[in-house]
C-alpha cells in the first residue's frame, strides 16, 4: 500500500502537528485519566518516531536525533522492541554523520526514493 503526501498537508508541518497532538492529549487525559496514564508514555514515544521521521525527510536529522531521545525517555522499553524505532535512529544518525552523496546512495540502496530537500543550515 502507498501513502500519497504532498507539500500542503498538515503532516508536513511538523510544528503544527506537535501542537494538534498536545491538544489531542491533554483532551483525552480529561476524558479519561486513568487510562490516558495507562497508555500515555507508549502514545508519547510512538509520535515521537514519527515526528522524527518526519523531520528525517526533511533532512533535519539532527532534530530526528532529538525526537528519538525523547520518544526513548518517554518509554525506554517499549522503544527498545520497536523495530521502526531503530530503523528511524539508523537512518537520522546516517543523514547526520556521512557526507550526502554516500547518505543518498545508502538510501537508494534501501530502496527510498524520496525527494531530498536542500538540507537547512
Amino acid at each position: 500500500m502507498l501513502y500519497r503526501r504532498h507539500d500542503s498537508q498538515v503532516s508536513r508541518d511538523l510544528a503544527a502537528l506537535e501542537s494538534q497532538w498536545e491538544q489531542t492529549l491533554r483532551k483525552f487525559e480529561a476524558l479519561a485519566p486513568n487510562e490516558f496514564q495507562q497508555v500515555a508514555c507508549q502514545a508519547r514515544s510512538n509520535m515521537d518516531r514519527y515526528f522524527a521521521s518526519l523531520a528525517y525527510e526533511e533532512c533535519s536529522y539532527t532534530r530526528g536525533l532529538q525526537f528519538l531521545k525523547k520518544g526513548w525517555i518517554e518509554s525506554p522499553g517499549h522503544f527498545l522492541v520497536k523495530p521502526r524505532n531503530w530503523l528511524t535512529l539508523a537512518a537520522c544518525t546516517s543523514g547526520f554523520l556521512l557526507p550526502s552523496a554516500i547518505h543518498q546512495r545508502l538510501e537508494r540502496l534501501a530502496g527510498l526514493n524520496r525527494k531530498v530537500p536542500v538540507r537547512p543550515n
